[in-house]
């Protein structure tokens, strides 16, 4: 298997060379909790670790047999990642290192979790059918529908708190935070929650009519996200599927095109149809970021416009001599890149239409700070605007915080930063309560374990 990521322009001929390895091979044994063979659970392999399902375009994939036994060929070298998916008899991770052409034997054994289960009802305590409901947790998250009772189940979760929400048509219409082991949640969705409002508009680009396939949403008083399907008219005209009542933020979604974060916020009413007007979708150039000495972990990249709003967010794992190509629009932007265990980088980017801007990343280890931000009264809002800068007035970090499940903790962030002293600003973006202060990041601990969190009241 090989696998090159290019940048290709308008009327530019490239001579790609690919050449396929081998691969390394894994083998070996999967068992039940009762020790029993387990028949038919499912294996992917891949060079990154999936919080939710494994892309299969991505993916080496196998079941056990009768015996349990399993065989991957053509495993990605070095560092790989192991899924054992058995539905209700359990799920497992497993991280592979080989370091020569091989075979590696990897025997598991499956441990079930705790079942995450309830029902969606209306205000009548009626069952809803169809819903998706998501369950996360840091680092991880499923999807399920439920039944035509209302019923949904997550096998396999650990204890931690879930945020669990619910979709209806593809419009999140509740959210709650639960902890599996305590017993089935009852979620009710709102009758004044439900989808009632419309958008239009008309999209072009420099070429004419665009395709419009998607509204992105984010609810700027929970700081949920909603993806809403729209209706192509032809001509670059569209129509959105309903969406719930609220105020948001706007990202047009185009076939071709990396996407457009509308002007201002979008209020939308019961009953409305908002027409967004035309709107002009800005060239698009190539950013290829290629990262020095970059460790085999999943990386967080966010690009960001002058006012600080996201334009683009993603998850990736960099692979050794292959840079990362991406689309973007042409003009000024801020990428901020973050892992667990590494410092946050900043690199200012300039794209030009057509044109490909190169950039090198490097990224170095850090020392791990975490911070958390509370309200005495215990109440919470959609997001936390956090920026940290070093003693020298430099940005090192900016980014939106969304509540953190559980605990006293109203907003966590996991931040891995240099020895020194910063300055921190945190609050609502539409106002509201706020902190800022210092904090301090020792060369060295005396204290073993897990770093403990700096503690910052919101007033």
């Amino acid at each position: 298997l090989a696998r090159r990521s290019i940048a290709v322009r308008a009327g530019e001929e490239l001579d790609v060379e690919l050449r396929p390895d081998r691969g390394m091979t894994a083998f070996g044994t999967v068992t039940a909790a009762d020790g029993a063979p387990a028949e038919g659970v499912l294996i992917f392999g891949a060079s990154r670790r999936w919080t939710t399902s494994p892309d299969l375009r991505h993916a080496t994939v196998a079941r056990t047999d009768a015996a349990g036994r399993y065989e991957l060929a053509g495993l990605p070298e070095g560092a790989c990642w192991l899924t054992f998916e058995g539905g209700r008899r359990g799920r497992l991770e497993e991280m592979l290192v080989a370091e020569d052409d091989l075979p590696v034997r990897l025997d598991v054994e499956l441990a079930t979790g705790t079942e995450l289960a309830g029902r969606v009802v209306d205000e009548a305590g009626e069952g809803i059918a169809g819903c998706v409901v998501h369950a996360f947790a840091e680092g991880r998250g499923s999807s399920a529908r439920t039944d035509a009772d209302g019923a949904f189940l997550f096998p396999n979760c650990e204890a931690d708190a879930y945020r669990v929400t619910v979709d209806e048509r593809g419009v999140r219409v509740v959210a709650a935070d639960v902890v599996p082991e305590r017993g089935a949640v009852r979620l009710v969705a709102p009758e004044s929650l439900r989808p009632r409002a419309r958008m239009a508009g008309v999209a072009v680009d420099a070429a004419g009519a665009a395709q419009v396939v998607a509204l992105r949403l984010e609810d700027l008083a929970t700081g949920a996200r909603v993806l809403v399907a729209v209706e192509d008219l032809g001509g670059g005209a569209f129509r959105s599927a309903p969406a719930p009542a609220g105020r948001y933020r706007v990202q047009l979604e185009a076939r071709e095109h990396p996407g457009l974060l509308l002007d201002g916020d979008l209020v939308l009413a019961a009953g409305a149809v908002v027409d967004l007007g035309r709107q002009e979708l800005p060239p698009v150039g190539t950013v290829e970021l290629s990262f020095a000495d970059a460790p085999a972990t999943e990386l967080q990249l966010r690009f960001a416009d002058a006012a600080g709003r996201t334009l683009r967010r993603l998850r990736t794992t960099p692979r050794a001599g292959q840079p990362l190509a991406l689309a973007l629009a042409a003009g000024r932007s801020t990428l901020f890149v973050s892992g667990e265990g590494l410092r946050p980088e900043r690199v200012d980017v300039v794209v030009v239409a057509g044109e490909i801007a190169r950039h090198e990343v490097r990224l170095q280890p850090g020392l791990p700070r975490p911070l958390c931000f509370h309200r005495g009264d215990g109440a919470t809002f959609g997001r936390l605007a956090l920026t940290v800068r070093d003693a020298g007035g430099d940005l090192v970090f900016a980014d939106e915080l969304r509540p953190h499940a559980g605990g006293s903790c109203a907003f966590r962030a996991r931040l891995c930063l240099a020895p020194g002293e910063y300055a921190f600003e945190a609050g609502a973006p539409s106002g509201g309560p706020r902190a800022s202060g210092t904090f301090l990041v020792p060369a060295s601990s005396s204290t073993r374990g897990p770093a403990r969190s700096l503690s910052f009241p919101l007033r």
